[in-house]
Order: C-alpha cells, then sequence, then structure tokens
C-alpha cells in the first residue's frame, strides 16, 4: 500500500467533517517550517449555485481581522507617529467620554473599560444597515464605563472600532487603503478586501444557518460595522501569507511583533492571556497564538 501522507490524512478529516449535515464547505491551510504543506477547498462556497471551496475562496474572517488593525497601529508605532502610552483623546480628541483617561495600549489589549457595542441591544436592532462613524460611537459612548482602564480585561469591539479611526487620523488615509498600501499590496495578498464597502467580491463565500435540518442565507449585518474590529475577507492562501509575514517580521521588527504577542498587564499585577490582535495559549507546552 501506498504510504498515507499528510495531505491524505487532512484530506480525510476535512472530508468526514463536510459530511456532517451543519457544514457547507471550508478550506483549509497548514504550514510546516514557514512553508505551504496543504492548502485548498472542501465542499460548497455557494451551496445553492454549486460553486466549490477552493484556496482562493474569501470567508469573512471576523475577529482576525483584529491582528491586521493590531499590526496597522504598530506600523505607525514604528514610524514615530503613535505612541502606545499615549491616551487614545491625543488621537481622537472629539471622543465623547473625556474623563475615561484610556492608553493606545488599553485599546489594543481589551483593558480600556469602554462598553462594547455589540453588547448593546441597540445595535443588533439597526444592524442590518451600515451606521455611520459618529452613530456607532455615540452608540458605545454615551454608555457606562465598565471599569477603569487597565483594571480588568473584556474583549472589546469598541476599542478596536476607536483603533480604525486612530489609524485613519494619523495616517490620513482610511483604514482599507492603510491596509492596502501598507499590508496586502506588499506581502501580494491579492484575496483580501475591506468588506464594509465592496458589495461585489470575487470567490466570496456565501453564509448559512443551520435550522430545522437545513441551510438557509444568515441574517444580513451591514459589513461596515464591524469596521477595524471584524470587517475583512480573506483567502486560506492569504492568510498563510500573512501568518508567514508575523513569523519572518517582514512588515515590523522583532520587537514589534513581541510586544504583539505578550500577554497584557493589568493595575493589580495579574496577566491576560491578550496581546494586541491575538489570544495566547499553549499546547503541551508549545506557545499558540490565535
Amino acid at each position: 500500500m501506498p504510504d498515507v501522507t499528510i495531505q491524505d490524512q487532512i484530506d480525510t478529516i476535512i472530508e468526514n467533517a463536510i459530511n456532517e449535515p451543519q457544514l457547507v464547505g471550508a478550506s483549509v491551510g497548514v504550514m510546516g517550517d514557514n512553508e505551504v504543506i496543504h492548502a485548498r477547498g472542501y465542499g460548497y462556497a455557494d451551496l445553492n449555485k454549486k460553486i466549490k471551496a477552493t484556496e482562493h475562496t474569501v470567508y469573512r474572517i471576523g475577529s482576525i481581522t483584529k491582528q491586521f488593525t493590531a499590526l496597522a497601529v504598530m506600523i505607525l508605532v514604528e514610524q514615530g507617529k503613535v505612541d502606545l502610552n499615549d491616551i487614545m483623546l491625543d488621537y481622537l480628541p472629539n471622543y465623547p467620554q473625556r474623563d475615561h483617561k484610556v492608553t493606545i495600549d488599553q485599546l489594543l489589549n481589551h483593558t480600556s473599560g469602554i462598553k462594547s457595542y455589540t453588547d448593546i441591544e441597540k445595535f443588533w436592532e439597526i444592524s442590518e444597515r451600515d451606521l455611520s462613524r459618529p452613530e456607532t460611537v455615540d452608540l458605545f459612548s454615551s454608555e457606562p464605563v465598565e471599569f477603569s482602564p487597565g483594571e480588568n480585561f473584556q474583549y472589546n469591539n469598541s476599542g478596536y472600532y476607536l483603533l480604525g479611526l486612530i489609524i485613519e487620523n494619523v495616517s490620513g488615509m482610511s483604514y482599507a487603503d492603510f491596509l492596502k498600501a501598507n499590508v496586502w499590496q506588499p506581502l501580494e495578498m491579492f484575496d483580501t478586501y475591506y468588506l464594509g464597502k465592496i458589495k461585489n467580491v470575487k470567490n466570496i463565500a456565501t453564509g448559512y444557518d443551520h435550522k430545522d435540518n437545513e441551510f438557509v442565507l444568515a441574517r444580513p449585518i451591514g459589513m461596515d460595522n464591524p469596521f477595524s474590529g471584524g470587517s475583512l475577507g480573506s483567502s486560506v492562501l492569504d492568510l498563510l501569507k500573512w501568518q508567514t509575514t508575523l513569523n519572518e517580521n517582514k512588515l515590523i521588527s522583532r520587537q514589534s511583533y513581541n510586544k504583539m504577542i505578550e500577554p497584557g498587564l493589568l493595575t493589580g499585577g495579574k496577566h491576560t492571556t491578550y496581546g494586541y490582535g491575538f489570544f495566547i495559549s499553549n499546547l503541551d507546552s508549545v506557545p499558540i497564538f490565535l
């Protein structure tokens, strides 16, 4: 019998998963020693149109967007345009909560204490349309703060929304244009997009929910609303390029990358399990960054 390769093993695992009734399709990539070992699609990107998933299929990547936002901030730090210890009001002078002195560092590691707008019921009542930037900021800045800056850790989409505004104010570019010029084009990430302003993305997967033993289209959301906390789309091949970039320090220094994967420190001396854009864990004593 021929030897079973790692690619064969991956195929078996994913194809078995695709046969489960709650999964339409997937694209899977595996790397080893900064080399792509495996990249391919399984099942469907669009079930109704019978479009197969491939390694170029674009998916909404949700909070992986935060990794790109954090790296964009670190690019500005290395350019001398942002200081991690500055309070955000230095960059967003019109922010309403003027007594809440939050630093850039605290926005990045979810210790700001600002209310996450995705925890506000009103947001979900109006989220099918694209909200304006001031409308979204008003939504969460009018809420009481959860705790004093640095006192606690609480995953927070509002903090990363504000970081996107800071990137725009400091760079003079839109968030999407800054990433395109400073990240995607240099890395030849041609399957990566800001989904908030592009309505017809080539190769994008259709989202589904599984209800009553059948697939139905997922509830729509205005894709500009997650902004710099979750509005990007990408393919598995591009995300492999992204991971290689982080490993090889192609866009920022090793010192800056190490800062991104350093656990946050609370004012009481306790460390969190989150850095800048990454959850930090380990498997059998091997560090994992998610």
